[in-house]
């Protein structure tokens, strides 16, 4: 006899019937999500693509998560967008694009671990040994070279303490590269300082507590624009704020033009600063017409500046920034509507000022050559991406290999002391003829 009929018999049960959960239309929400087809191949894409590959879907995670964190405390009625929202974050996480983009990087990092710990160990064993350990002999890299790099404590400890609020911090930091006293030895300061920034001073942005300390610290770096690009898309976010303490009329206008500038010459600006003004400029992230409006003047200046600094490349982004603008002149609010205009008119001059089709095609060749050479370039990893734009950005301007090199060393000259690009450039302009 089974013990359900025992059980009837006796009377007696072992518990509550079980009961059908009615999900009231969220039924399916529980299941699980299915890798999407990959579409890229990341051998081909390398440790840079990938990167803008995870840096494209990271942003998209980003975005949608701030718009979780404003939608708090969570009420009868957002609970249904906000569990919207979460499931568009999953959908994004099991991307096949960014999850193989992750996988790659991942794969190159963990190999590099593996190589410095067998080289420790042969070290060790040497010493125990008595002797002097093998030369080191670096394995062929199976795509891009990955240099190693490691955080040096006391520079963490200083950026730490400067977007902790203290103002000593801040300023050791304003004083450059070079200028600090550690107590002990430090290898990779610029590069430490780049790493430890973004992860540092990037959240406390959000924070009423806290983000005055943060817009100090950006302040004091604005000599490296490695470490402060990366803040300019939440700087931009917080241009609709207008009791800030520590900013001029309580804004972060003047701070966001200054970031936006990239640098001694601005060579970063076309691929770093341009695309993050234009999208916030047309609200793609949801901006407010506040934001849009204060973007549309600062997008306005910084394209004045690309005129003179990088013309050719302006000359390029042409269409994209008129549509832009004219697509923000036809805006409901009067506000952006008389910015989109008053920019219009400030930057008409510029459109008879474009590049010839010869000029341009020695711009893209000497940037496919650049790209070329510095795929084979060693740079710490936190200043890589940086580096190589300016490298090719300075070389897609130069009408000359003379006019590149200076370019290049007054663009890098304040945050590495020594570049070894001059080969690189020699390379690069190599059977390009100088422009006049």
């Amino acid at each position: 006899m089974s013990d359900a009929r025992i059980e009837r018999i006796m009377g007696i049960s072992s518990g509550p019937a079980p009961v059908k959960v009615d999900y009231s239309g969220y039924a399916g929400m529980n299941i699980k999500p299915v890798v999407s087809e990959l579409t890229i191949n990341v051998e081909e894409l390398g440790v840079e693509g990938c990167q803008k590959v995870i840096d494209e879907y990271e942003l998209k995670i980003k975005k949608k998560k701030d718009k979780i964190a404003a939608m708090q405390p969570a009420t009868k009625k957002n609970k249904p967008d906000i569990a919207k929202l979460r499931k568009d974050i999953e959908d994004i996480e099991f991307n096949g694009d960014y999850r193989a983009a992750n996988g790659f990087i991942a794969k190159l990092q963990d190999a590099e671990k593996e190589k410095r710990r067998a080289e420790k160990e042969a070290e060790e064993e040497a010493a125990l040994a008595g002797g002097k350990p093998k030369p080191k002999v670096a394995p062929a890299p199976a795509a891009a070279p990955v240099s190693s790099f490691e955080v040096d404590s006391w520079v963490e400890a200083l950026v730490k303490s400067a977007a902790e609020g203290s103002e000593e911090a801040q300023g050791n930091l304003a004083k450059g590269r070079g200028t600090v006293k550690y107590l002990s030895e430090v290898r990779a300061e610029v590069p430490s300082m780049v790493f430890v920034a973004e992860d540092q001073i990037k959240a406390k942005l959000k924070r009423a507590g806290v983000r005055d300390h943060a817009l100090k610290t950006i302040r004091a770096l604005l000599w490296l624009p490695p470490a402060i690009l990366p803040m300019l898309q939440p700087l931009c976010e917080m241009l609709s704020e207008v009791k800030l303490k520590t900013e001029p009329g309580g804004k972060v206008t003047e701070l966001c033009t200054k970031v936006a500038s990239a640098g001694p010459g601005g060579k970063a600006v076309p691929h770093l600063v341009l695309p993050v003004l234009l999208s916030a400029a047309a609200g793609k992230g949801g901006e407010t017409w506040v934001v849009k409006a204060a973007t549309i003047g600062i997008l306005k200046e910084v394209v004045l500046k690309m005129s003179e600094n990088c013309p050719k490349q302006l000359s390029g982004a042409w269409d994209s920034i008129l549509e832009t603008l004219k697509e923000q002149a036809g805006d409901a609010k009067k506000q952006v509507k008389a910015a989109a205009d008053g920019a219009l008119e400030a930057l008409q001059p510029l459109a008879e000022k474009r590049i010839s089709a010869e000029s341009e095609k020695r711009a893209q060749t000497l940037k496919e050559n650049a790209e070329k050479e510095l795929a084979s370039a060693t740079i710490p990893p936190p200043l890589e991406n940086y580096v190589k734009v300016v490298v090719w950005s300075c070389c897609m301007e130069a009408n000359s290999l003379a006019a590149a090199k200076t370019a290049v060393d007054a663009e890098l000259q304040p945050i590495m002391e020594k570049h070894e690009m001059e080969s690189v450039l020699e390379k690069v302009f190599d059977g390009v003829a100088d422009e006049a």
